[in-house]
């Protein structure tokens, strides 16, 4: 079983995932035309993903790559979008679930001020 940064996948699956993403939300300035020098802000999820804070691991025999590209394709920005649209800040301790047929995803910041802890699997 893949241990994560924050919690274990409910049980063993073939391919499991696990990473500490720097987890920042920013307000960033958008100019408006005919505002005249009035600058809206609008926010932004920043999620940088370290190599040395990510953990895959794949059963002999299966691919991994149908599992990289529903993470990277889909899952990501559906948590992005999650994380947005509920303005879950740094330092919550929500947990948002993403379920898509055989795939899993969980995330928290875990009350971290900065972290979101990812876990991701495959059935």
């Amino acid at each position: 079983m893949l241990v994560s940064w924050w919690m274990k996948c409910p049980e063993k699956h073939p391919v499991e995932y696990g990473a500490r993403a720097i987890y920042q939300m920013r307000s960033v300035p958008v100019q408006r035309k005919n505002r005249g020098n009035h600058t809206d802000y609008k926010t932004e999820i920043g999620l940088d993903f370290l190599r040395d804070r990510c953990s895959l691991h794949v059963d002999d025999g299966i691919s991994r790559f149908p599992f990289i590209d529903w993470l990277n394709g889909k899952a990501l920005r559906q948590l992005k979008k999650r994380l947005l649209d509920e303005g879950i800040p740094p330092n919550s301790d929500a947990v948002i679930e993403i379920h898509d047929g055989k795939y899993h995803l969980t995330a928290s910041p875990n009350a971290s001020y900065g972290y979101l802890y990812v876990n991701a699997w495959q059935e």
